[in-house]
């Protein structure tokens, strides 16, 4: 996406609304966002080019790179396109790195990839995320349960890049997968006006309904 575009006071709503559809939230979960500079030096002993998940669930993520500034020399984000959906293979590989002893998955929440995506079945390879030629600063909107890692550079090399604030997390602040706040008009028109429910969570549904 076009950062110049989105972060102008007169597109806010459209950024937010952009934010809700990515992150599948309602506004309320959509934080105020500040965008501050941040640089990486390359190292390789960096744990972040190792390709991996950051969690299990959908996590939203944002980086802004300036074009001409970030490029295959300074170690762009590579990503597996697909790969935030929950196919068999994924499934599998998921299942396989989780079962006991663990001993990665105890470590930490993010989960190494260490496998051949083609082979097993996963969507994509990883492929490097460059700037956009048209646009002088692309925003990039990445869900980083998909596979992901920085790119690799030079030791030293430093990647300039925008990000959002310390504290969001890089992006939408992770919610709890488990948490249920009930059912939402914004995401089931009707939900309120034709259901007749009760202190015991038990709906009436109408006879001329589809949902079961």
């Amino acid at each position: 996406k076009d950062f110049d575009y989105y972060s102008h006071p007169d597109n806010a709503d459209e950024f937010r609304y952009l934010l809700m559809m990515c992150a599948a939230a309602p506004d309320h979960h959509i934080p105020n966002i500040t965008w501050v500079e941040k640089n990486v030096t390359s190292s390789p002993k960096d744990p972040q080019t190792q390709a991996h998940i950051d969690t299990y669930h959908p996590v939203i993520k944002m980086w802004v790179y300036d074009q001409g500034v970030v490029n295959m020399d300074t170690g762009p984000l590579h990503f597996m396109k697909g790969s935030g959906r929950n196919t068999e293979a994924k499934l599998r590989w998921l299942y396989s790195v989780t079962i006991p002893p663990a001993v990665q998955a105890q470590k930490e929440p993010s989960l190494r990839y260490h496998g051949d995506p083609i082979a097993e079945g996963l969507p994509d390879i990883l492929r490097p995320v460059l700037p956009l030629p048209e646009y002088k600063r692309t925003l990039i909107i990445a869900d980083t349960s998909s596979i992901h890692h920085r790119g690799t550079a030079v030791p030293g090399t430093v990647r300039r890049t925008i990000r959002v604030r310390d504290g969001l997390q890089g992006g939408i602040p992770r919610r709890n997968p488990y948490d249920w706040d009930g059912w939402d008009s914004w995401q089931f028109p009707g939900a309120y006006s034709d259901y007749s429910c009760g202190t015991t969570h038990q709906c009436a549904v109408p006879e001329n309904t589809n949902i079961r």
